[in-house]
């Protein structure tokens, strides 16, 4: 979770224009702190908030946490919560793609932009203004690696191997598969299994 838990400086710099000139800022973040995805939301918390005291000591902008639960149907709920109860001026999260695209269009309903530091899927931005990406997307990703592994690497054949208890598991291989044969690679066996969490 390296990757998550330094993302909030480029997030810093993506929010501070929307402070000026507003008294306290509230700057609101969906995470999971419980469920299935904790570890991974108690982890960019912490990285978010080691980030957000070096560079705003005084807390002149406010975070307010609020817990999804790993659950996608509270996601509508704690949008809408953070924009009117807290007056979000912008949202940060969720980490996952099927909480993302959720969470995206609440955001374009309240019109109040949404950055993801971690949901990879090629849809999360598609068809929203209002939602932004601050990694790679799988198709990004896919491509990168199938060419490494036949242009560096010189392979020819390949297995692959998924994990079908998770999403971005699947995704990805799938996409994997689909540009390794596109640059002439083969793949030669599809080892599945289950492991999750059913998501990423």
């Amino acid at each position: 979770m390296t990757r998550v838990a330094a993302l909030p400086w480029l997030l810093l710099a993506l929010l501070l224009p929307l402070a000026c000139g507003r008294p306290a800022p509230c700057i609101g973040v969906l995470l999971p702190q419980t469920g299935a995805f904790q570890e991974w939301g108690l982890e960019a918390r912490e990285g978010l908030e080691m980030a957000w005291d070096e560079i705003d000591p005084e807390h002149t902008l406010r975070l307010v946490f609020v817990d999804t639960e790993s659950r996608e149907d509270l996601i509508p709920e704690l949008v809408g919560q953070l924009v009117e109860q807290h007056g979000a001026t912008t949202i940060i999260g969720p980490l996952t793609t099927g909480h993302t695209l959720i969470a995206g269009a609440s955001a374009m309903n309240w019109e109040v932009p949404l950055v993801t530091p971690s949901a990879t899927g090629e849809d999360v931005t598609v068809g929203n203004a209002w939602v932004f990406r601050l990694c790679y997307s799988d198709p990004e990703v896919a491509q990168a690696l199938a060419q490494f592994a036949r242009y560096d690497l010189k392979l020819q054949r390949l297995a692959v191997v998924v994990d079908l208890a998770n999403a971005y598991s699947v995704g990805l291989a799938d996409r994997f598969s689909q540009e390794f044969v596109r640059v002439r690679g083969r793949i030669i066996s599809e080892v599945a299994h289950y492991d999750g969490p059913d998501e990423l």
